[in-house]
C-alpha cells in the first residue's frame, strides 16, 4: 500500500512539472516585437489639399502578427490659435487584421479634402502582434492647398 502512495505522489509530482514547463514555454515564445517596414508615404511628404492618401508597409513577426493600426493627428505645433474658416484634415482610423508571420499592406488611408486646413500631420502607425507587442513609427505629412 506504502508503494502505491508512493508511485500516485510521484506519478503527481511528474504530472505537475511537465504542465508549469508547457506553460513556461508558452509565455517565453515571443520576446520580440514585431518589425515594421514603411514604404509608403515616406516621411515629410508634401500633399495637395484633393489628394489620395494610400499606406504601403511590410509587417513582420517571429511569431504571429495581429494588426496594424494607422492614426492620423495634427502636429501639436501646427494647431490653430485662432479660428479659421478651414478645419484640419480628419480620417477614422485605419485598422487592418492581420496573420501570419509576415504580411504586405497597401490600403487606402483617406482623401485630403479640398477644404483642409494646410500644415503639417502626422501618420502614426502601430503594429501589433498575438502577444501584445507592439511597435510604432510616425510618418510627417506636408499638406499644402491645391490651387
Amino acid at each position: 500500500m506504502k508503494n502505491v502512495i508512493n508511485i500516485l505522489a510521484l506519478c503527481l509530482l511528474m504530472m505537475t512539472i511537465a504542465c508549469g514547463k508547457d506553460d513556461e514555454k508558452e509565455s517565453t515564445s515571443d520576446q520580440t516585437a514585431p518589425e515594421l517596414i514603411i514604404e509608403s508615404p515616406v516621411d515629410n511628404t508634401d500633399l495637395l489639399s484633393g489628394n489620395q492618401v494610400f499606406v504601403k508597409a511590410l509587417c513582420k513577426d517571429d511569431v504571429a502578427l495581429s494588426k496594424l493600426t494607422v492614426t492620423l493627428s495634427k502636429k501639436a505645433s501646427e494647431q490653430a490659435t485662432t479660428k479659421s474658416v478651414k478645419e484640419p484634415w480628419t480620417e477614422d482610423d485605419l485598422v487592418i487584421d492581420l496573420s501570419g508571420t509576415e504580411q504586405s499592406v497597401d490600403e487606402l488611408f483617406g482623401e485630403i479634402s479640398s477644404d483642409a486646413l494646410a500644415g503639417v500631420y502626422q501618420l502614426n502607425f502601430t503594429l501589433a502582434d498575438e502577444a501584445g507587442k507592439t511597435t510604432s513609427e510616425t510618418i510627417t505629412l506636408n499638406v499644402n492647398m491645391n490651387l
